[in-house]
């Protein structure tokens, strides 16, 4: 019979060569998987924090051998993942929902979890559900990673936005206000409203003493203090004190490293006490607010320097005619009548040409003083220039404008000793003119009344008043004596 086969079949019983590699086989897919388990479990602890499953039950059946955030692995194997679970500040307990059992798949969720510690993280955590053949949940599985200093990082920058931004508010607010007062009340109110006090006050360092300089709100009624402000100007940073019911808030305010004044807030204790943020905010405010204060400072000099006499301090003849034109409106509209009373030294030229201009100076002063010293809140006093000067008594009569001359001729005493000899002693002229309520007489006709009975008095004795007859009377002025 004919053989279909080709060749010579082996005669010592051995297998074929497919049989014969096999083994080998089996080798090379038992290392294969192993390399490939391997990769996969370093590629899910580089990229998660743990990698875990639960079970129907809904308990941990596998956590990786790394464990997850301080706890072993046995720590959390056969415990629910709900005792593990961490509200979010500000979130109910009720409303917490467990991720690690999902129906669907999350991809990136977010979950706070216990540490092993006692503290707690924000973990961004990524799930599969285990569906079975029959549709039926069978567990989860899943990784984590710890995103807490991410979030921290994220929650950081946004409350620093929300500081710059009201921060912002209060600056532009400081800024729009041009007037020193406005400016003041303008920082009290923007500063309140953003950080959420329920009153508030900017104190200015005036002459080494502090004054307040605006307020906005309500003031506690009890319990309320300099203690808090005290404790401001003599330590760094902010003070925070429970005072009134409430929690305070003081700091001082600096420019140039040095402080010159002081912002303290209240609110009640139902608000709550001040947040870290809070505080940085003020402290940020009171910076701007140190600076505003300066300006406020500055403009007040620059406007007294204006409206002032430099050598006396007495307001100078622009302003003083100024404000007589207020004055003057008044009493003509029917408010109460009052005096102009002009005053020119006598042998004033004497004490420069005797002592010099120092003494004379001096002299100048010691009048100022005395004027002041001898007139009320409401009056005015100013130099009109050289050794003129000029008083508005606020509703005084004729007969009350003769007794202050004669007040003022008395206490003219104090000018004797800068005189510039015997012949030549120091004193005043004065002139009065008296504004009745309701009178037409311009202005520039009741400073003329004054001035005609001004010279009056120079050219019938000196040291002496005169009183100018009334606006509608056409005699001559009348010269009671000294």
């Amino acid at each position: 019979m004919a053989s279909n086969l080709f060749g010579n079949r082996p005669t010592d019983g051995g297998s074929s060569a497919g049989e014969q590699d096999l083994p080998a086989l089996d080798a090379n897919l038992r290392d294969a998987l192993t390399e490939s388990r391997q990769r996969y479990k370093d590629l899910v602890e580089i990229s998660s924090d743990f990698a875990w499953e639960v079970g129907p039950e809904g308990s941990f059946v596998f956590v990786s051998s790394a464990g997850a955030l301080g706890w072993n692995a046995d720590d959390l194997l056969g415990r629910p993942p709900e005792d593990f679970i961490h509200g979010h500040p500000g979130v109910e307990p009720d409303a917490i929902t467990n991720p690690f059992v999902a129906r669907h798949p999350i991809q990136d969720g977010e979950v706070w979890f216990k540490l092993a510690d006692g503290s707690e993280a924000c973990l961004a955590i990524s799930v599969r559900p285990i569906i079975g053949q029959a549709g039926e949940w069978l567990g989860a599985r899943g990784i984590c990673r710890d995103v807490t200093e991410d979030r921290e990082r994220d929650a950081a920058l946004a409350r620093a936005h929300v500081r710059e931004r009201l921060l912002g508010y209060i600056i532009r607010t400081i800024r729009d206000e041009v007037d020193p007062l406005g400016m003041m009340n303008a920082a009290v109110r923007a500063i309140s409203r953003a950080l959420t006090a329920e009153y508030a006050e900017i104190h200015r360092i005036d002459d080494g003493r502090l004054s307040e300089a605006a307020r906005f709100g309500n003031r506690p009624t009890e319990g309320w203090g300099r203690g808090l402000l005290g404790g401001a100007m003599d330590a760094p940073g902010t003070v925070v004190a429970e005072i009134g019911g409430g929690f305070g808030l003081a700091l001082a305010t600096q420019y140039g490293g040095t402080a010159n004044g002081a912002l303290v807030l209240w609110r009640a204790t139902a608000v709550g006490s001040w947040t870290d943020d809070e505080q940085a905010l003020a402290v940020s405010s009171a910076e701007h607010l140190g600076i505003a204060i300066e300006q406020v400072v500055q403009h007040e000099k620059l406007t007294r320097w204006s409206r002032t006499d430099g050598l006396t301090g007495l307001l100078n003849r622009r302003s003083f005619v100024a404000d007589l034109v207020r004055r003057h409106g008044r009493v003509a509209r029917g408010s109460a009548p009052g005096t102009l009373i002009y005053c020119d030294l006598d042998n004033f030229k004497q004490v420069n040409d005797t002592h010099g201009h120092e003494r004379g100076d001096a002299a100048l002063c010691e009048l100022a003083r005395l004027l002041e010293g001898s007139t009320r809140g409401g009056d005015l006093v100013a130099r009109l220039g050289g050794d003129e000067f000029a008083l508005w008594l606020e509703s005084i009569d004729a007969q009350s404008a003769a007794s202050k001359a004669r007040e003022l001729l008395g206490r003219a005493q104090v000018l004797i000793p800068y005189s510039g000899g015997p012949d030549a002693p120091l004193g005043m002229s004065l002139g009065v003119a008296v504004l009745d309520s309701g009178s037409a007489e311009s202005l520039e006709e009741l400073m003329a009344r004054a001035d005609l009975a001004m010279y009056a008095s120079k050219k019938n004795g000196k040291g002496i008043f005169t009183m100018a007859p009334p606006a509608d009377s056409p005699g001559s002025p009348e010269v009671p004596g000294p």
